[in-house]
């Protein structure tokens, strides 16, 4: 649990401070890691609204139409 732990605390991509001062806190790796999935859903969910289905049919019924 431990190894898990530090791999997440090493995963913090925006310390705070200067480079010679900064820590890696395990709630930046938390953050990191969190804010990482939800860019990737929405760049998922973008990419499937603008690409072209196949499977898209299209059906036309012409029951309960009147011409006058």
């Amino acid at each position: 649990m431990d190894g898990l732990l530090s791999k997440l605390r090493s995963l913090d991509a925006y310390p705070k401070v200067n480079e010679d001062f900064y820590s890696r806190t395990l709630s930046g790796g938390a953050i990191t890691l969190a804010s990482s999935f939800i860019m990737l859903l929405l760049f998922v969910s973008e990419l499937r609204t603008h690409l072209p289905r196949s499977d898209l049919r299209l059906s036309v019924h012409s029951c309960g139409l009147r011409t006058i």
